[in-house]
């Protein structure tokens, strides 16, 4: 019988076969292998599952002690950290607010006072009458008011004034002429316009409307110029070629006296008026039989087109002889018929 162990002072010596020296080998390497995989981890009690622990046993009761849970320390079970979300504080609540507008005017002004950006008509017809009194004293009267909407002001070929109000400026514009045209004016011209627009204010929070008030420009007292000649009936014949004429008066009565006055001095003959207007320009011309035709408007490249057009209701031809401004200071003396020779000798 082969022996297999040896005895030699208390050494053992073993010889293994081929097969059992591989599981020997095999074993230590799994050993080893573990012991550096799985490093020991420390144990403690604990009560329970917790944030940071796991529970991986329970100690041993006895003598009557119970069995408590057993933890080791486990980061991925700690609650992981959130920046806290942001949320915008609530804005203020937001209204539109209405924008009130209205117009004053006055006998005496060529032009009128637009005051807009007020939240009631009662404290927008106020600021235009204001403004008004303070730059004409008594008189001024309110016009039309509109809430969120256009003013047109317009001016006919006698300078009267004419507003009315739309939804926007070009629908208040079309209103406006139409009433001028209608009242009888012939040549109506828009002189100014605005548009009341609402406003985004906060509920409760400070009013960021902005009143203003659109007042005349440069001299906007009215100036009126008047034409005179001799009176036909007073001849019982044609009364001529010659046309006295006064200009930038402040009154209607003033201008047509100063006319009258100029022309029955010149002639010696009875004189009338015959066109009185006030802003715009004042147009002389003279037909093709050499009787004379005055015409008038608010604008004073659009004077000549004025007594053209009177020429053409009388159903024969002109042409002008002379335009004046009527807010120029002046007094003039017009010979139609001398001023035609010399345009047509030239």
């Amino acid at each position: 019988m082969k022996r297999i162990f040896r005895y030699r002072l208390s050494v053992i010596s073993m010889h293994p076969s081929g097969q059992s020296r591989r599981h020997i080998l095999l074993a230590g390497f799994l050993f080893f292998t573990g012991l550096w995989a799985h490093p020991a981890v420390a144990q403690y009690a604990c009560s329970g599952n917790q944030p940071g622990q796991r529970v991986v046993g329970m100690s041993q009761g006895g003598n009557g002690v119970a069995p408590v849970p057993l933890c080791v320390d486990d980061p991925s079970t700690l609650p992981q950290y959130q920046a806290p979300a942001y949320e915008a504080p609530p804005g203020p609540q937001m209204v539109w607010m209405d924008n009130y507008m209205t117009m004053a005017w006055h006998a005496d002004a060529s032009d009128g006072w637009i005051a807009t950006g007020f939240g009631s008509f009662q404290a927008a017809e106020a600021a235009a009458v204001g403004a008004c009194a303070q730059a004409m004293g008594d008189g001024c009267t309110v016009g039309t008011g509109v809430r969120n909407g256009g003013l047109a002001l317009v001016r006919d070929e006698d300078g009267a004034l004419w507003e009315n109000v739309g939804d926007s400026v070009a629908a208040a514009k079309r209103v406006t002429l139409k009433s001028c045209r209608e009242g009888g004016g012939k040549h109506c011209g828009i002189i100014r316009t605005a548009f009341a627009h609402p406003w985004l204010e906060a509920v409760g929070g400070l009013s960021l409307g902005q009143p203003i008030i659109l007042a005349p420009e440069g001299d906007f007292r009215r100036k009126y110029g008047s034409v005179a000649w001799i009176d036909s009936k007073a001849i019982g014949g044609p009364w001529g070629s010659t046309v006295w004429v006064s200009t930038g008066r402040h009154k209607a009565e003033d201008a047509s006296s100063a006319a009258v006055n100029a022309c029955e001095k010149a002639s010696g003959q009875q004189c009338v008026a015959a066109r009185t207007v006030s802003g715009g320009a004042i147009t002389i011309a003279t037909d093709t039989t050499r009787a004379l035709h005055v015409g008038s408007s608010a604008v004073y490249k659009t004077a000549a087109k004025d007594a053209e057009s009177r020429c053409k209701e009388a159903k024969v031809e002109c042409t002008v002889t002379a335009t004046y401004d009527v807010q120029q200071v002046g007094d003039w003396t017009h010979d139609s018929n001398a001023a035609l020779k010399a345009a047509v000798s030239k």
